[in-house]
């Protein structure tokens, strides 16, 4: 953006989530990558022929088992054994990244996501500096 000539930078943070308001945040953009994820990937979704997940219920993927886990976020990330990062742009939450413990000094992430809108500002690297 430019405002009188100069260019206006836009502000970004990185913080662990702290509060209702941020766990709220992980989970909306949760669900904005899963809606993103199935309307750009249709073919990935369960199909009665595919004998490994044969329904909606029981795929990983499926609505009923995302649902369950955006409602388990907070306990399957919590401290000290893992966390939920969100990236604010301009005081929006754009972006999100998760992580637990996966073994005596390992860890995994899970979830990470950058709306659409906010690509191309670093978020991604962001949150996965923030979460090193």
């Amino acid at each position: 953006l430019s405002v009188f000539g100069f260019e206006k930078m836009n502000e970004i943070r990185v913080r662990l989530a702290k509060d209702d308001a941020d766990i709220s945040a992980a989970r909306q953009l949760c669900q904005e990558w899963f809606d993103w994820h199935w309307e750009n990937y249709p073919d990935d979704w369960p199909t009665e022929s595919d004998p490994e997940w044969p329904t909606d219920i029981e795929h990983p993927m499926g609505s009923k088992v995302f649902q369950t886990i955006l409602k388990e976020l907070p306990e399957r990330h919590k401290r000290p054994d893992g966390g939920i990062l969100i990236a604010y742009l301009n005081s929006v939450p754009a972006g999100c990244v998760m992580y637990s413990k996966a073994g005596p000094g390992v860890a995994e992430f899970h979830r990470m996501f950058v709306s659409v809108g906010a690509r191309g500002n670093s978020l991604g690297q962001k949150l996965l500096e923030g979460m090193f």
